[in-house]
């Protein structure tokens, strides 16, 4: 981890790797919009109808001051731990459950304390769930592996204290979430995380998430984090985003002078699988805690994104001498805030000047006019800009529906020695339904090649078959 300053640049993220992918599949004669159907893909969705979180109407599954879900009423001691059942309650089933969701509050300790939730039957972490000082009520949103028995286990560090919990969702066994006991990833006090001192002004830092703490290296396209701040020297708010993306305009929690406040914070895995926490004002300690990771959805694989690969957007090209989408070398004039250099692979979306968008490396630079930057770009290979990854997704078309309707008279006439009689039956028949076209887009790439690709239409159809017969009999008398 490294301290750094505000970034303003950033390097492509999965986004821009489907566009970079778009821009091959151009090449091979397939025409993909990154910005419709492929774009889901990459987007955090549980498998085969799976949900990653199934929220449950608020219930109440702990209260020491009742009591509720112990068998006192009486407050947590220093160093006490609460065992609470938390499956086959509060509308938790009580089969298939990885975690829980919980809104944890403390209720006027006796003590500058923190609270720590974990699975129960597991060695306590270091880590805190929520931190309070004496008299205060305090609450924090806590994301739990269930343990032992189907319980998460509360431990409260000093002086006596009340706590609630309130279940308000929980995680399936088979979510793409995966809740793990807590580790401490950062602690700016001691070093964790390799920062030591406090995070200064308009300063961030950059964190390791993925491969420690229970987290895959791979696969990971956001991790939960319990994130807290103290001992800050002003009042200040702290920002965490992806690492090599623009840092947003947002806050992940905020405080004011020496105040300890933490906050479970969900954070997309940015470059390098790191995640970036940015203090705004004064000095302030960091501590973060992973809690859980969501993986990539089934049949997609987080691309591996080429450190030299940036992204541009299409405000930032001014004009393109050259054919984009030839393997001839063009040239490019870009705003001076382009963050390139010669060997950077540009990647973007399709545009004005680039209809199929881009996908070159940078060859050389020169001052160009009014402050321009004027960029000679070869062809690049989606394997060079982003070295491995798949996706796949399924995009319906439009449809189409119609209705058919016939009529087909029939009749017959029969004699007999004194009675003429003759029938006449029509039927009337309608067939009405619809037609629902779709697309199946499956890629699979890494350096080596294009291992698998699966462009399959189908065609859902639906009709509906109705018939009705009417029958009309006359007779005629014969003399």
């Amino acid at each position: 981890m490294r301290e750094i300053g505000r970034r303003r640049h950033g390097r492509a993220n999965a986004a821009t790797a489907l566009l970079a992918a778009a821009a091959l599949f151009t090449s091979i004669g397939v025409t993909i919009d990154a910005r419709q159907g492929a774009a889901p893909a990459m987007a955090a969705s549980a498998p085969d109808g799976v949900a990653a979180i199934v929220p449950v109407t608020p219930a109440r599954v702990l209260d020491t001051r009742e009591p509720l879900g112990v068998p006192d009423a009486v407050p947590l001691g220093p160093e006490g731990v609460v065992e609470l059942d938390v499956v086959g309650r509060g509308g938790v089933p009580s089969t298939g459950v990885g975690g829980v969701v919980l809104n944890v509050t403390i209720v006027s300790p006796t003590a500058p304390t923190f609270i720590t939730v974990w699975p129960s039957g597991q060695p306590r972490p270091t880590a805190s769930s929520l931190n309070a000082l004496p008299g205060e009520v305090f609450a924090n949103l806590v994301v739990a592996k269930v343990g032992d028995g189907g319980r998460v286990s509360l431990y409260n560090y000093a002086g006596d204290a009340h706590l609630v919990a309130d279940v308000t969702g929980w995680i399936p066994a088979a979510s793409e979430l995966t809740t793990v006991t807590p580790a401490r990833l950062l602690d700016t006090r001691d070093g964790t995380g390799g920062h030591l001192g406090p995070v200064g002004e308009d300063r961030s830092v950059e964190l390791d998430v993925t491969g420690v703490g229970g987290v895959p290296d791979d696969g990971v396209t956001a991790v939960l984090l319990n994130v807290t701040v103290t001992e800050p020297t002003a009042p200040s708010y702290v920002t965490t985003w992806p690492t090599g993306e623009p840092m947003p305009t947002a806050s992940s929690l905020n405080m004011v002078a020496g105040q300890t406040i933490p906050n479970l914070v969900l954070a997309p895995v940015g470059a390098g699988g790191e995640v970036s926490l940015y203090n705004y004002a004064g000095d302030a300690h960091l501590i973060a805690d992973v809690v859980g990771y969501l993986l990539a959805p089934a049949g997609t694989t987080a691309p591996t994104i080429a450190d030299e690969t940036v992204a541009i957007g299409n405000e930032q090209i001014v004009s393109i001498d050259g054919a984009p989408d030839d393997d001839e070398t063009i040239e490019l004039a870009l705003t001076a805030d382009a963050d390139v250099e010669i060997g950077s692979i540009l990647v973007a979306e399709p545009g004005p000047d680039a209809p199929s968008g881009l996908l070159r490396r940078v060859t050389s630079i020169t001052p160009g006019p009014d402050g321009t930057l004027v960029v000679s770009a070869e062809r690049a290979r989606l394997a060079d800009a982003v070295p491995a990854g798949s996706f796949a997704f399924t995009a319906p078309l439009s449809g189409a529906e119609g209705r058919l309707t016939q009529s087909q008279p029939m009749g017959t006439t029969a004699y007999n020695d004194s009675l003429g009689c003759g029938t006449a039956a029509r039927l009337t028949s309608s067939v009405d339904g619809g037609i629902d076209p779709s697309i199946d887009v499956m890629f699979d790439w890494d350096a080596s090649g294009l291992h698998a690709a699966r462009i399959v239409a189908g065609l859902d159809v639906t009709l509906n078959l109705r018939a009705a017969a009417t029958l009309a009999v006359s007779c005629t008398a014969n003399a």
